[in-house]
């Protein structure tokens, strides 16, 4: 199958709100979101559907204010906000621009926490928990935050397919959370991560509708145990080994902490700043009330992805946003049963 790819134009290239392409027409706050022909809704955003592929460069801003030299200073209110829809970790969508990864993984994460029927060893060259016993444990070392954050999801890497059968193996993961002047040394707060999994169930934790994060956290501790029915095929040289090799399971586990957000601008002055090309217009002499300007957003965005654009300030009276982006098409293969 050949894969058409052309440059993204006419008003498909617009982010578009209900009442047109100019985000301030209608009140505000406006959102401008895909209006490419296709797209899907999809986790409160439009997003794009199988064999769709967005790659973007940027997107192109056409502002118009009264009060645009005032608006170049920083003001108390956003101005206006650019969110991404973005599939992190496997099953695991969300702005990489708001989210700072805290990994734990590694050769040395895991050598410093404390094993129990468990060995780290390089499987395909990267440090992998692998059980040498059926039942296996391992608590991470605690690890201290300079200030509190919030975890607000959590997604984990295991050696294992999710097309392993299910028998094969259970494992469960925790994390134990200490608050701003507890001591290390009392009872932590402990969360169920994944309180009991199969190797075919997708690997993310996120909080149930209705529940608050992870908030407050001073210090953590990451907790893993699994249950092991049978080994798998492993080749390794290890002299002093004794007994089964085992399984290889865990490989790193990542936490998101929201952080401000790269793409939430409080003033024009911020939008100049970050622009490649920009342009103010001053008119018949008078104070200027049109900027152009391109702001360089290099992402690739594909199924179950988006973008859009919230405008938040009414004093705007005109804002246009137009990406700079290829269109791929790639129809999937449709399978037909005889």
């Amino acid at each position: 199958m050949i894969i058409d790819q052309i440059q993204l134009a006419g008003d498909e290239a617009y982010l578009a709100a209900p009442g047109g392409l100019d985000l301030a027409a209608g009140p505000v706050p406006a959102t401008g979101r895909l209006n490419i022909p296709g797209v899907v809704e999809q986790g409160g955003m439009r997003t794009l559907p199988e064999g769709m592929r967005l790659e973007m460069a940027g997107l192109h801003l056409v502002v118009e204010s009264d009060a645009l030299a005032e608006l170049l200073a920083r003001q108390s209110d956003l101005l206006f906000t650019i969110d991404i829809r973005k599939e992190m970790f496997p099953a695991l969508f969300r702005d990489p621009f708001g989210h700072r990864v805290h990994r734990v993984g590694g050769r040395e994460d895991f050598r410093r926490g404390e094993p129990r029927g468990i060995e780290v060893m390089e499987v395909d060259g990267v440090a992998t928990l692998v059980s040498v016993k059926p039942q296996c444990d391992w608590s991470s070392a605690i690890y201290r935050f300079p200030r509190p954050i919030t975890v607000v999801a959590a997604a984990w890497d295991l050696a294992a397919s999710r097309l392993t059968d299910p028998d094969t193996f259970h494992y469960a993961l925790g994390l134990d959370v200490w608050r701003p002047g507890q001591s290390l040394s009392s009872v932590p707060d402990s969360h169920d991560l994944a309180p009991d999994l199969t190797p075919a169930e997708a690997r993310v934790w996120e909080p149930a509708p209705g529940r608050p994060p992870i908030g407050d956290v001073a210090a953590y501790r990451i907790r893993f145990k699994a249950e092991v029915a049978a080994d798998a095929y492993l080749f390794e040289r290890h002299p002093t080994m004794r007994g089964s090799l085992g399984r290889p399971l865990l490989r790193a586990i990542h936490l998101l902490e929201p952080v401000p957000h790269a793409h939430a601008f409080y003033s024009l002055g911020e939008l100049l700043t970050r622009a490649s090309d920009k342009l103010v217009v001053e008119a018949d002499g008078g104070p200027p009330r049109r900027l152009t300007a391109t702001l360089p957003l290099p992402a690739v965005l594909e199924e179950g992805e988006g973008i859009e654009l919230t405008l938040h300030d009414d004093r705007l009276t005109r804002f246009e946003a137009r990406l700079d982006a290829m269109l791929s098409l790639r129809p999937p293969v449709a399978e037909i049963g005889t």
